[in-house]
C-alpha cells in the first residue's frame, strides 16, 4: 500500500475531559475532514495543543489490519516539540499504553507515526472502522497541521459467486449489489456496501468483505425481459 486519504472517514478537532491528552472525548470543536484531506498541505487546518487534540477516523475493521501508518503535514509551529498518537479503544476512549511519539520540530515536512502490532491490537471496532488521536502532552508541542494521510494493509476475505438464471445456466454482465446485515431484526435491516458488473464471459463476482458479517447480494440485468435475483441474507466470507 502508500500512503493516500481514500481510507480516512472523518478528521475532527475534540475537546478531551480534564483536557488531558488522553481524556476521553467530550466536545465536538470542528470537522476538519475537507481541509485535512484536500491535498493542500500549505494550508493551517488545525492547530494541535492540549486540547482540543484530532480523531481520524480509518474505514477499516481493526481484527484485519496488519499494517497501520499515520502522517501529519506541519505546515507551521508555535512550539516546537513531541506529539503523540493514541488508539482509540472504544468510540470516544484513547489508550497512552502504546502511544505513538512523533517529532513535531521541523515546519514544512510529514512527521509519521508507525504503529506497533500492540498499538493495532488496542484498536476497537467501531462499526468496521477504527480511530486515532493526535494529541499534546502538557502542551509539549503547539502545532498547525494542512494534511493527514494514512497506509494502512488489511487481509481482507473475499464473498463470490456467479449470476445464473433460474434455470441455472450462466448470466453474464449483471450488475450485482452487495448488501451487509446490520440488524437480524425482524425485519432485518440492510446496509448498501458496493456494486459492480459481473464477468461478461463467466458471470463471476467477488467482494471484499469482512469476517463476522452476514451479506446479501441482488443481481439485476436489463435485458428482454427485465431480470432480477437475490441470495439468502446469511452469506458470509468465502472459506
Amino acid at each position: 500500500m502508500a500512503y493516500s486519504v481514500d481510507d480516512i472517514g472523518k478528521v475532527e478537532a475534540w475537546t478531551h475531559v480534564g483536557s488531558f491528552y488522553d481524556g476521553d472525548d467530550l466536545l465536538l470543536d470542528e470537522d476538519n475532514t475537507v481541509c485535512m484531506t484536500n491535498g493542500t498541505v500549505a494550508e493551517d487546518c488545525d492547530e494541535i495543543k492540549a486540547s482540543p487534540g484530532m480523531r481520524v477516523e480509518i474505514n477499516v475493521p481493526p481484527a484485519t489490519i496488519t499494517v497501520l501508518k499515520v502522517r501529519f503535514y506541519l505546515n507551521s509551529i508555535m512550539t516546537a516539540g513531541n506529539q503523540w498518537l493514541l488508539p482509540y479503544t472504544d468510540a470516544n476512549t484513547v489508550s497512552p499504553t502504546n502511544e505513538v511519539i512523533g517529532d513535531y520540530t521541523s515546519a514544512g515536512v510529514w512527521v509519521e507515526h508507525v504503529c506497533s502490532a500492540e498499538f493495532i491490537a488496542q484498536l476497537g471496532d467501531l462499526g468496521d472502522k477504527i480511530a486515532v488521536r493526535l494529541a499534546s502532552n502538557a502542551e509539549d508541542a503547539k502545532s498547525k497541521l494542512g494534511e493527514v494521510e494514512v497506509d494502512v494493509t488489511w487481509d481482507q476475505p473475499q464473498l463470490s459467486g456467479v449470476t445464473k438464471n433460474k434455470d441455472g445456466s450462466v448470466l453474464v454482465s449483471c450488475k450485482v449489489s452487495l448488501f451487509k446485515i446490520i440488524d437480524e431484526g425482524p425485519p432485518e435491516t440492510y446496509e448498501f456496501k458496493e456494486s459492480q458488473i459481473s464477468d461478461g464471459v463467466t458471470g463471476a463476482y467477488s467482494f471484499g468483505v469482512y469476517e463476522g458479517s452476514k451479506y446479501m447480494v441482488y443481481s439485476e440485468k436489463d435485458d428482454t425481459p427485465h431480470v432480477f435475483d437475490a441470495t439468502d441474507n446469511v452469506l458470509e466470507a468465502d472459506t
